[in-house]
C-alpha cells in the first residue's frame, strides 16, 4: 500500500481507482459538490476541502509515496504554480512519484501569457436555442459574466521543465 494524494480529485473517479487497488488516498478539492460526489464512491478515502494554493500548510515533509495532479494545477494562475509544486516535492518520500499534467501551448503564442478563461460546458445551464442575431447586448453581458468558466493557464515545455527544476525536481527526472 502506499499513501498518496489526489490533488483536485473532482468527482473522485482516480481517488476511487486508488482506493480499489488498495492504497490510502486523501482526495483534495476546491468543490464541496465534488468531494460529496468523491465520497460517495470512494468512501474509504479521506477528503479534504482546500484551495490547493494551501497545501504547502498542511501537508508533513517526506509524508507521501505519490501526488497525482491531473487536471488540476492548470487552474492555477501561473504565478502560483511554483509554491504548489514546491509543497509537493517538500512531502514525497525519497523515490516518490509525482505525476501531473498541463495543457500544451505553441511558444510563439504569447498574447495572453498563457491563461484564459474559458467556458466549461459540463457545467453550464443548457439554454433555449436562439438564433445569434435575437440576442440582446444584456446577454452577451451575461455570458461574458458567466461564473462558469475557468481558469487554463497554457504551458511550454520549456515553462514546465522549469516550473519543474525550480521546484525541487532532481535533473534526472524524466520528462514526458
Amino acid at each position: 500500500k502506499v499513501t498518496l494524494i489526489d490533488l483536485g480529485c473532482g468527482f473522485g473517479r482516480d481517488t476511487k481507482h486508488f482506493v480499489d487497488l488498495g492504497h490510502y488516498v486523501l482526495g483534495i478539492d476546491y468543490s464541496y459538490e465534488m468531494l460529496n460526489h468523491a465520497k460517495s464512491i470512494a468512501p474509504k478515502a479521506h477528503y479534504l476541502n482546500m484551495d490547493i494554493r494551501q497545501l504547502k500548510n498542511v501537508l508533513v515533509d517526506q509524508s507521501l509515496d505519490g501526488v497525482w495532479a491531473n487536471a488540476s494545477l492548470l487552474h492555477l494562475p501561473k504565478c502560483d504554480v511554483l509554491d504548489v509544486l514546491k509543497g509537493m516535492f517538500i512531502a514525497l518520500k525519497v523515490g516518490g512519484v509525482l505525476f501531473v499534467s498541463f495543457k500544451v501551448r505553441n511558444g510563439d503564442d504569447d498574447q495572453d501569457g498563457g491563461e484564459v478563461f474559458e467556458a466549461d460546458e459540463r457545467y453550464t445551464k443548457s439554454e433555449i436555442a436562439s438564433p445569434a442575431s435575437e440576442k440582446g447586448e444584456e446577454e452577451d453581458a451575461e455570458a461574458e459574466d458567466d461564473t462558469r468558466r475557468k481558469l487554463y493557464s497554457y504551458y511550454t515545455e520549456v515553462e514546465v521543465r522549469e516550473l519543474l527544476e525550480n521546484a525541487g525536481a532532481q535533473a534526472k527526472t524524466p520528462f514526458q
